[in-house]
């Protein structure tokens, strides 16, 4: 745009101050202060305006700098915003996990992640006829396996050889992580050789043989997945890292040496900002953690960032929603400028994935790549106040929890004392308060549940029969990874798997014509969350109008649907006609009635205030639906 032209453009929007818009909005609040009413305060403790200018950004020193330079908090690329398309395949047989590697890459993957079974690989053959007709000299390879990862890596390195591909040509991952072995088992040992000496073997290994693998990964996935905030998950993770240096290091090696040989494990959640802006804070920390070990190049400060979609808020009832999870967490991802992403099946919460659910999981980043163009522009998120804003929140949050845990001896020590499993449960209960309460909603589970969905016969059983690990050898209490609807799973399942008679509801609308739609809608949704079988009356404006209606449907369960202005005349006329033959629920909380309610004998009062998780199991247990 020629300069004239934007002159004429911007004199006719001309800067408007911030004390301009904050009088505005005083204005239409009526005078009320919007930091009162309209701030925001995220689980993590962050307070979000309902707007942000560049003000907000004034003393950002950071902002100034271009992708691929420190503190590469705008990423690594500077050509474009491209990342890997990674496949998680399951290895316990090898031939059905080569088929599904082709499968894969024949259909948009760029990246395969084995995760194989202790013993499966014994030998050259075996890593051989896993990897056969894949092109591993183009297609960066991950490996997951329990133990022995030196004599895998070796193996890996053997089938390079054979096949005359340039080493460095080679890019992929031996994922070695005793810490994060230890948050999940609760076992370590004394011996902290048990890290240093095979990780030492790795390095060597790596510098001499497959300088583009990376032999160590960060594993933010599990504090994620044990349902900690977006800080805790940043904050554990980075300290994790600092673990791993400080043994390394104070062993002889060099950071140089360590650094880039770590990948760096993100599970990605629905909070779409606060996930992009987690990893760029990410880059930004880690840069400025390697920096402090003074490193001969900048490059060893960058970090390889892995993301994978959450496993924490993915449901196994109305399962497709998970499909609109992950393409919003993938868009987070890819759009915070992860280096590589893995999204997980809507089905892989409750059963072995299919060939259509891994399909579609690929074609999600397909989308974002080559329909919507996000691979095409450097740092896309770059430039937004809110996210910009995010980023240097989370980052300072996220950098204070870190110095907390250092002060105290670091990661090792703080998980031996139980300071970071109490803090993480700390959250996790407040979390799961929310669900049972509606505060935080999963579509399809504990809102909006699709009355008719029978999964039983579906699910893998012993997905939802997994008990905590109590392990009598451990050390500590480890981290317990589960899903936050689980409970409402079981709850629901509990009454499809009950062999007698599933509770009839019926909705008995009465009244005044908005209120009785209104709460016969919130009283379907509430019950059926359980699975009961839901019944809505025709509506009537007496009692004696609409109760040959409910006997006929012998119910189990009677909800009356009205306004609290008229349960005060239609409750003590309908409660007599149906105690004793069925429990009576009140839809509401009309607070002057509740005494004289409670006195003729109701109990069950539902609303928008109730634990639905907890009252829906007291209804189960009226029922003994065991």
């Amino acid at each position: 745009m020629p300069d004239n032209a934007k002159k004429t453009l911007f004199g006719e929007f001309p800067p408007v101050p911030t004390e301009q818009w904050e009088e505005k909005i005083r204005t239409d609040l009526m005078g009320v202060d919007y930091r009162e009413t309209l701030i925001w305060k995220t689980i993590e403790g962050i307070d979000i305006k309902p707007y942000y200018r560049k003000d907000d950004l004034d003393e950002l020193d950071y902002l100034q700098t271009k992708p691929d330079l420190f503190p590469f908090v705008r990423g690594n690329k500077t050509s474009s915003n491209d990342w890997e398309i990674c496949q998680q395949i399951h290895v316990q047989h090898i031939e059905t996990a080569n088929k599904e590697a082709r499968e894969a890459l024949d259909w948009g993957a760029t990246s395969i992640e084995f995760i194989i079974d202790n013993g499966v690989i014994k030998n050259h053959a075996d890593i051989a006829n896993l990897l056969m007709d894949l092109p591993i000299e183009t297609t960066r390879m991950s490996f997951y396996t329990p133990s022995d990862h030196f004599n895998l890596v070796t193996l890996f390195h053997s089938e390079i050889e054979s096949r005359r591909v340039q080493k460095r040509e080679v890019k992929g991952l031996i994922g070695f992580d005793p810490i994060g072995e230890f948050i999940l088992t609760g076992r370590l040992g004394t011996d902290e050789q048990a890290i240093i000496e095979p990780a030492g073997k790795l390095i060597t290994y790596r510098k001499k043989n497959l300088p583009g693998f990376k032999f160590l990964v960060l594993n933010g996935k599990n504090f994620k997945d044990a349902g900690s905030t977006i800080v805790q998950e940043l904050g554990y993770t980075l300290s994790v890292g600092a673990e791993y240096l400080n043994l390394l290091t104070d062993s002889g090696w060099s950071v140089d040496d360590v650094a880039p040989g770590i990948q760096i494990n993100f599970a990605v959640g629905s909070n779409y900002f606060m996930e992009m802006a987690k990893i760029r804070a990410a880059r930004l920390l880690w840069a400025n953690i390697v920096k402090a070990y003074k490193p001969e190049s900048s490059e060893t400060s960058k970090a390889y960032i892995h993301t994978i979609t959450s496993d924490w808020n993915k449901t196994a009832y109305d399962p497709y929603v998970n499909l609109l999870r992950a393409t919003t967490e993938a868009m987070s991802s890819s759009l915070g400028g992860t280096d590589s992403l893995t999204v997980n099946p809507f089905d892989s919460v409750y059963k072995k994935p299919s060939t259509f659910s891994r399909r579609l999981a690929r074609n999600i980043q397909n989308i974002l790549k080559e329909e919507a163009y996000f691979a095409n522009v450097v740092d896309p998120a770059s430039g937004s106040y809110y996210v910009e804003y995010l980023t240097d929140a989370i980052a300072g949050e996220a950098w204070k929890l870190f110095l907390s845990i250092d002060d105290n001896g670091g990661f090792i020590n703080a998980f031996r004392k139980g300071t970071i499993q109490t803090e993480i449960e700390e959250n996790a209960r407040q979390r799961e308060k929310n669900i049972a309460f509606r505060r935080k909603n999963f579509l399809g589970t504990n809102q909006y549940p699709n009355l008719n969905e029978k999964i039983v016969k579906n699910i893998d059983p012993s997905i939802l029969k997994q008990e905590y690990d109590v392990d009598p050898k451990r050390e500590v209490k480890p981290l317990k990874l589960y899903r936050a609807t689980e409970p409402f799973e079981k709850l629901r399942l509990r009454t499809e798997q009950y062999k007698g008679k599933i509770p009839i509801v019926f909705l008995f609308k009465i009244g005044n014509l908005a209120m009785q739609t209104s709460r016969a809608t919130f009283s379907s949704n509430f019950f059926g969350c359980a699975g009961f079988r839901i019944i809505e009356g025709s509506g009537c404006l007496s009692v004696e109008e609409g109760i040959d209606e409910c006997y006929r449907h012998k119910p189990d369960i009677v909800v009356i649907c009205s306004s609290d202005e008229e349960y005060e005349k239609f409750v003590p006329e309908l409660f007599p006609k149906i105690n004793g033959q069925a429990l009576f629920v009140v839809a509401g909380y009309p607070e002057h009635l509740i005494k004289p309610f409670e006195k003729m004998g109701i109990r069950y009062f539902i609303h928008t205030k109730s634990n639905l998780l907890e009252t829906l199991q007291q209804f189960q247990n009226e029922f003994k639906m065991d």
